[in-house]
């Protein structure tokens, strides 16, 4: 996720970015999710309404392993159409970028099971096809009032 705040008194209308590879000089094009060459590739952000400040994110959620040297700029615009100014707000950050939850399955033990002992939990499967799994942790809780009985980590 990339996330940052434009301003302006006289209202802003929203953001256009564009993320450039360093290395392989290409730039991310969000309509095809692939590197493309032409420069002016800009992702608009758009507010919904014209604010005087508008806090915007930008869900990046492609595994883009590329070099991982990247440079994000970003300029904003107002309702009149003007831009900011260049030098346009620019920052190199490094990746590759994982925006992409891992899944969890509980096997054991299964909807309102009955356990008489710890022994017979817990069971289940842990998948990220993108970064892989570095920890588990496990709670046992009594649902009756929330005292926490057992927290097991795995890492």
């Amino acid at each position: 996720m990339i996330t940052g705040l434009a301003s302006n008194l006289g209202l802003v209308a929203g953001v256009d970015l564009r993320i450039l590879d360093n290395h392989e000089e290409l730039y991310w094009d969000d309509t095809n999710n692939d590197w493309i060459s032409p420069e002016d590739t800009w992702i608009r952000i758009d507010p919904g309404s014209i604010e005087e400040s508008f806090a915007w994110i930008y869900q990046w959620d492609e595994i883009n392993s590329g070099s991982g040297q990247y440079r994000l700029t970003v300029k904003g615009f107002n309702a009149a159409g003007q831009e900011s100014l260049q030098p346009w707000a620019e920052v190199d950050f490094f990746g590759p970028v994982d925006n992409v939850m891992p899944s969890i399955v509980i096997a054991l033990p299964t909807q309102n099971q009955v356990l008489n002992q710890i022994s017979q939990i817990p069971n289940g499967t842990g998948v990220d096809l993108h970064s892989g799994i570095v920890r588990v942790a496990v709670e046992i809780r009594d649902t009756g009032n929330g005292d926490l009985f057992w927290l097991a980590q795995t890492i």
